[in-house]
């Protein structure tokens, strides 16, 4: 419970518009709601720099995020996210009270571990018209680590150039609807473990030697059991000259 943040919403029911939050402090959130919390933020733009010092926390827990809802709610509409810095995903939702809806948004991280919509321990996150761009090495646009999560977005327009950055990694339920992608340096998709991807009328493009794959790392991360992906109405590109699904 040591989370800090530049804006705070605590147990209360709260809202904020045309706002503009930064955080450059290290291990630190530009927002954070958290103990069964709520926010609406509307019409804001989140700035963060400041890299993560455990990298572990910030993939895990959402240490140094940008967004973060700890077993708390929160809408994000018509805002604007940048993160600059090593940990820092841009929306992170974690613990099975935690929902995030996202609506009109626009995503940008530059940094290693910072990926674009991120849920874990049972968050759930409902995003659409969602703009995603990231840069940095594990940097999935969608995702969701330990403890499982759901990730569901609509009209998303994801894009991700560092390695080990698929346009979705799932150790979760995700799903991408009416969307489209590309993976300059990595996978079309990744499932790990007893997991899943669905695509409905979405286009992914992957950029090495596997378009998707399914597999169990061992890591922990992940249960194990068996990885589904099903694709609907849906174009999948693997750039490469390897196999389309690694299994």
């Amino acid at each position: 419970d040591s989370l800090k943040a530049s804006y705070v919403v605590n147990k209360v029911t709260a809202s904020k518009e045309n706002a503009t939050i930064t955080s450059a402090a290290a291990d630190e959130n530009a927002v954070l709601v958290r103990n069964g919390g709520n926010l609406t933020l509307k019409s804001a733009i989140l700035q963060k720099s400041g890299d993560s010092s455990n990298n572990e926390d910030s993939n895990f827990t959402g240490l140094n995020a940008a967004f973060l809802a700890n077993n708390s709610t929160a809408a994000i509409c018509n805002t604007e996210i940048n993160t600059a810095s090593e940990g820092s995903n841009a929306v992170f939702a974690t613990g099975k009270n935690s929902t995030i809806t996202v609506d009109h948004v626009k995503i940008h991280t530059t940094k290693g571990s910072s990926r674009g919509l991120d849920a874990t321990y049972g968050g759930t996150i409902i995003a659409q018209d969602v703009d995603i761009a990231t840069e940095g090495a594990h940097c999935a646009a969608l995702a969701t680590d330990r403890g499982e999560g759901t990730v569901t977005v609509t009209r998303g327009t994801l894009s991700t150039a560092g390695d080990g950055s698929p346009c979705i990694y799932s150790t979760g339920i995700i799903k991408a609807i009416d969307s489209k992608g590309i993976a300059t340096g990595s996978e079309i998709a990744v499932v790990e473990g007893k997991n899943s991807i669905a695509l409905e009328n979405t286009q992914l493009v992957g950029n090495v030697k596997h378009g998707i794959m399914l597999y169990q790392s061992f890591s922990g991360d992940a249960d194990n059991g068996t990885a589904n992906f099903s694709a609907k109405n849906s174009k999948l590109t693997n750039l490469s000259n390897g196999p389309m699904f690694y299994i």
